[in-house]
C-alpha cells in the first residue's frame, strides 16, 4: 500500500484550534509526522508589554486554565529575580503547598483525558472525581477552582485559611488509598498495556533536541534540579530505565503518589 499524508483529527479537546498534526500513514502504521504549531501563539508578551507588572498575574494564569498557579508563579519568580526580591519563609511554603496542590489536580485531569485515549473511560470518571477534592481545596485557598489569581510578586495572595491542614491531610489520606484502585485498573488492562509498553520510545538526546520538558523530559531519563540549595521547592523526580509511554505514564503515576504533602510542611511557625 503506498504512503500518503492525512490530516489527523479529530483534534483532543485539550488542543482546540491551537494546531495541527499531518501524518503519514502506511495502512494503518504511522511512519511520519509533521506537527504544526504555529497556531498556539496568542500574543500574550505583547499585551503584558503595557500593563504594570502587578497586573500580569491574571495573564498568566489564563496561558494554561488546569495550572494557572503554576504558570503565575514562574511570572512571579522572574520577576523578583530580576528585582531581586526576597520571598519570606512563610510566604515560600505557602506557596509550595499551592503549587503542589495544584500540580495533582493538573496531573489528574491528564490522567483523565488519557484514559478514554487508551481504552478506559472509568479512568475519566475516577481522575475527576478525585480531581474536584483537590480543587475544593485550592478553591477554599484561592477562593476560585480555575484562574486563581493567587500568587503574587513577592509572596501569595493571602495566608492559609483556618483548618486548612486538616482538610489536606483528609483529602491526601483518600487519594493515597483511591490510587491504589487506579493501578488496578490501569495494570489490569490489557488494552492499555498494549497501547503503552514499548511504544513510543524517545530517547534522552532526541527530547533536548525536541525541546520536550515536564515529566516526559523526566521520563526519558533526564535528572532535573528544580530548586538551588536551601529553598523550599520540592525536587523533580525522574524514570531510571525511561523512555516509553508507559515509562511516561509511570512517572507521572508516582508524582502523583510521592507528591502527597507531607504533613510537616504546615508546622512552620514564622509569622511573616
Amino acid at each position: 500500500m503506498a504512503e500518503f499524508w492525512v490530516n489527523m483529527g479529530p483534534q483532543h479537546p485539550m488542543t482546540h484550534g491551537l494546531w495541527n498534526m499531518k501524518v503519514k500513514i502506511d495502512g494503518e502504521t504511522i511512519t511520519d509526522a509533521a506537527p504544526e504549531i504555529g497556531y498556539l501563539h496568542r500574543g500574550y508578551e505583547k499585551i503584558m508589554e503595557v500593563r504594570e507588572f502587578q497586573k500580569n498575574v491574571v495573564l498568566t494564569d489564563r496561558l494554561c486554565y488546569v495550572s494557572s498557579i503554576t504558570w503565575s508563579h514562574a511570572y512571579a519568580l522572574a520577576c523578583e529575580k530580576m528585582m531581586d526580591v526576597e520571598v519570606p519563609p512563610r510566604g515560600q511554603w505557602i506557596r509550595v503547598i499551592s503549587l503542589e496542590l495544584q500540580r495533582i489536580a493538573s496531573h489528574l485531569m491528564w490522567l483523565a483525558a488519557y484514559g478514554p485515549d487508551l481504552g478506559l473511560l472509568t479512568g475519566l470518571l475516577w481522575a475527576l472525581r478525585e480531581r474536584e477534592l483537590f480543587l475544593d481545596l485550592i478553591q477554599l485557598l484561592s477562593g476560585a477552582r480555575m484562574n486563581q489569581n493567587f500568587p503574587r510578586i513577592g509572596g501569595v495572595r493571602n495566608d492559609l485559611p483556618p483548618d486548612f491542614d486538616k482538610y489536606c491531610a483528609k483529602v491526601i489520606k483518600h487519594f493515597r488509598e483511591k490510587l491504589k484502585e487506579y493501578e488496578r485498573l490501569f495494570h489490569d488492562s490489557k488494552i492499555f498495556l498494549m497501547r503503552t509498553q514499548g511504544v513510543g520510545r524517545i530517547s534522552l538526546a532526541d527530547a533536548i533536541n525536541w525541546g520536550v520538558t515536564g515529566p516526559n523530559l523526566r521520563a526519558c531519563g533526564f535528572d532535573v534540579v528544580c530548586a538551588g540549595k536551601g529553598t523550599k521547592y520540592l525536587p523533580a523526580y525522574h524514570a531510571s530505565t525511561p523512555d516509553t509511554v508507559w515509562d511516561h505514564y509511570g512517572l507521572m503515576r508516582d508524582e502523583a503518589e510521592r507528591g502527597g504533602m507531607n504533613p510537616r510542611m504546615f508546622s512552620f511557625r514564622n509569622p511573616r
